[in-house]
């Protein structure tokens, strides 16, 4: 995309999610969880997030979002800030 045509609302593509539409379904669960990748303004509140691991998906509570790269404290992959994930909030 060239920057005009972004600057003037032109075409735009959805970034792309590491592990597409994932859905894991857990025992006695009646809904599937579903997970998104973190985005670019979030923020953990006063008690922190829980973010998931893109590759093992396990999960690790984080109190900041000031840093550029983590690595899993389980499988030891390293992965982007935006490409570990959140789970989605059924409303």
């Amino acid at each position: 995309m060239k920057f005009l045509d972004w600057l003037l609302g032109g075409e735009q593509k959805p970034a792309p999610t590491p592990l597409g539409d994932l859905k894991i379904f857990e025992e006695g669960e009646p809904a599937p969880r579903e997970f998104k990748t973190v985005p670019k303004w979030t923020h953990p509140g006063n008690n922190g997030k829980t973010i998931y691991c893109p590759k093992c998906m396990h999960d690790v509570h984080v109190g900041h979002f000031s840093w550029t790269a983590m690595s899993c404290p389980k499988c030891k992959a390293s992965a982007g800030k935006y490409e570990w994930l959140l789970r989605v909030e059924n409303k």
